[in-house]
């Protein structure tokens, strides 16, 4: 579908994917530098080296999970470019009486053959009334 409608790949796979690999490396440092380097403990004789790997894998997925979520989150908000707290149609004089008496309609200009001209000359003779341009400041 992405294709067909002219769309690049989004880049949110990547970024889950390396959020997931920083949880992976986060649970894994944290846990080896506390358990093995810093404070070694010992459990039931088992040794405080490299080989109590297997007793790290229900925190290191647990972090990468964690990572993974809160990454998928933040980026895709980052990505469509979420919370926008002010749009641009707010400042239009029409836009508090938008549910009074009538409807309010709004075209935005992300078209390449969108042309002012154009769009104004078919609302007006379409019945349009109260028409005006409003611009983004972004």
């Amino acid at each position: 579908m992405d294709v067909a409608m002219g769309n690049p790949r989004s880049k949110l796979p990547w970024l889950v994917f390396f959020g997931g690999a920083t949880g992976f490396t986060v649970a894994f440092l944290m846990q080896f530098l506390t358990q093995v380097v810093i404070y070694p403990t010992v459990v039931q004789g088992k040794p405080t080296d490299i080989y109590t790997l297997p007793a790290f894998f229900p925190v290191m997925f647990e972090l990468t999970i964690l990572f993974s979520a809160f990454t998928t989150l933040f980026g895709l908000l980052a990505l469509i470019g979420l919370p926008r707290l002010n749009h641009p149609l707010f400042a239009s004089k029409r836009f508090p009486k938008f549910s009074d008496d009538g409807f309010f309609v709004c075209i935005e200009a992300r078209d390449a053959k969108f042309t002012k001209e154009g769009t104004k000359s078919f609302l007006e003779g379409i019945g349009g009334k109260n028409i005006e341009l409003v611009e983004d400041e972004i």
